[in-house]
């Protein structure tokens, strides 16, 4: 049915959004032959099993998580690269809080809303829900002009249910592990790296230094002691520190 070599999914990971962005892809990319072999099990009528997958065919959501998932995918290749710039890691944290607050813009659901309706033609699955019986009209709206129909439109409910949803989960965990504290732990950790264009920066230090309650005009003489210190070694032959360790291994005699 697809050319190319089987796809599988991996193991989901409970920290790394970049493995559940793959995973979306996949099922989306598979997602009308999922879709026949669940409707094939559906039809066996075979106890637990056909269940199973009536109730996986009713919850394929996977337009917004791809889309969602792939967008935090980027920061989460960078957060586990061995060379992590942890001041590049908070620009892109706040662009992608940016972006997210952005996707709830009506502009980018329509773009979102026709993707939807395209998969769903795709894979020959209904839009809108079937009624399972003729919706009788309130008699208080007897007399009146009614601009739309009664009851939960598909595209609302997708928008308020999932859409939406998604979208707020993903900002309360961005907000909640990249907090203003956390990311000046994370900026005042990048600016002692000697190999960073922020070393020694003060204002990212003084932040860091201001959580723990540090002593700002001490650690401000220090700072221009260490790089005083620093400059002079690597004048006199020694090779500049390229980590926060040989920074710290370099001046610990100086204790």
């Amino acid at each position: 049915m697809y050319a190319g070599a089987p796809r599988e999914l991996q193991r989901l990971s409970g920290t790394r959004w970049a493995c559940r962005h793959i995973a979306c892809r996949t099922v989306l990319d598979r997602l009308p032959a999922i879709i026949r072999v669940l409707e094939e099990i559906a039809a066996e009528h075979s106890g637990d099993r056909s269940v199973d997958a009536r109730g996986l065919l009713l919850k394929l959501t996977c337009m917004t998580c791809t889309k969602v998932f792939g967008d935090a995918r980027y920061l989460s290749d960078l957060l586990h690269s061995p060379t992590l710039d942890l001041c590049s890691a908070v620009d892109l944290v706040e662009a992608l809080v940016k972006r997210f607050q952005d996707y709830r813009d009506e502009t980018y659901f329509e773009g979102l809303w026709k993707e939807v309706l395209n998969t769903s033609e795709k894979c020959n699955v209904e839009t809108e829900p079937i009624p399972k019986r003729k919706t009788k009209q309130s008699r208080m709206l007897d007399g009146h002009t009614v601009m739309s129909s009664v009851g939960a439109e598909t595209k609302d409910t997708f928008r308020a249910s999932i859409f939406y949803p998604v979208l707020d989960n993903m900002l309360g965990e961005l907000n909640r592990r990249f907090s203003k504290p956390n990311c000046e732990i994370m900026m005042g950790i990048q600016a002692l790296n000697p190999s960073s264009v922020t070393f020694c920066e003060e204002q990212a230090l003084f932040a860091f230094a201001s959580i723990y309650e540090c002593n700002i005009d001490d650690l401000g003489y220090e700072v221009h002691q260490m790089k005083r210190i620093l400059e002079r070694k690597v004048t006199s032959g020694m090779q500049k520190p390229s980590s926060i360790v040989e920074l710290t291994k370099s001046l610990n005699p100086l204790k």
